[in-house]
């Protein structure tokens, strides 16, 4: 079962990492070291301090190795090196080096250790997979940055079809839709992670859950309903 799991681990972080770099495909490396702005530091800060956070759980804590380059852990920590002092990062290549030398290492690792039940850290792999989780994180991070770029900073992927016989649909209604509520019926729910498989500390333990009744819009609200309601005091 352990063997079992530390190849779904192993390639789960695969998958991972290939999603990752695939989404730095999608803009030039020249607009990757600019910040987009929105309060984010330069995109391609989010691809090292990655493989920083990878490191510093898997190899420093678990495995009370020294840090790959203290130069990465100190300009790719958010605490040590705040939004405003992250620029003059080293190039994508220097990244994805970095990247592969400290998965290199994990994997090493991961063919190691024993998923010891008592340890928290260790049981099921608890570690491996908040890396994990901590990487599609930031390709949540990463996809909304992406959206908010100009599309001129953004290249199409080399994969992608080519659907240039498509023409947008646009179009002007002054119709508004109803604006309609509907009634949701009181009930219990399981709120919360179970046992198995990754959950942070505050997702635990599953407990059950009595909501009342209550009423919710049954459609998307509205720019201009939402300005109201900021303009009338919010909550």
């Amino acid at each position: 079962m352990a063997g079992q799991k530390m190849e779904e681990i192993a390639l789960q972080m695969k998958a991972t990492r290939a999603a990752t770099l695939a989404l730095f495909d999608l803009a030039r490396e020249e607009d990757l070291h600019v910040s987009p702005g929105f309060g984010f530091r330069p995109i391609i800060w989010h691809l090292a301090h990655i493989g920083v956070f990878e490191g510093y759980w898997l190899l420093r804590k678990l495995k009370n190795e020294e840090a790959l380059d203290e130069r990465y852990e100190r300009i790719f920590d958010p605490i040590n090196t705040p939004r405003e002092q992250s620029k003059n990062l080293p190039t994508r290549r220097e990244m994805e080096d970095y990247l592969t030398r400290v998965r290199e290492r994990t994997l090493r690792h991961l063919d190691e250790v024993q998923f010891d039940k008592a340890d928290p850290l260790l049981r099921d792999g608890y570690l491996f997979r908040l890396v994990l989780e901590h990487e599609q994180q930031h390709q949540e991070t990463l996809a909304y940055i992406f959206h908010l770029l100009s599309p001129s900073k953004k290249t199409r992927p080399a994969s992608l079809e080519t659907l240039d016989h498509l023409k947008p649909l646009a179009f002007t209604t002054e119709l508004t839709p109803p604006r309609e509520m509907v009634m949701v019926a009181e009930g219990t729910f399981v709120m919360g992670a179970g046992e198995d498989g990754f959950a942070y500390d505050n997702e635990r333990p599953a407990h059950t859950v009595h909501v009342p009744a209550f009423k919710i819009d049954k459609l998307l609200t509205t720019n201009e309903e939402y300005a109201h309601f900021i303009n009338e005091g919010g909550y």
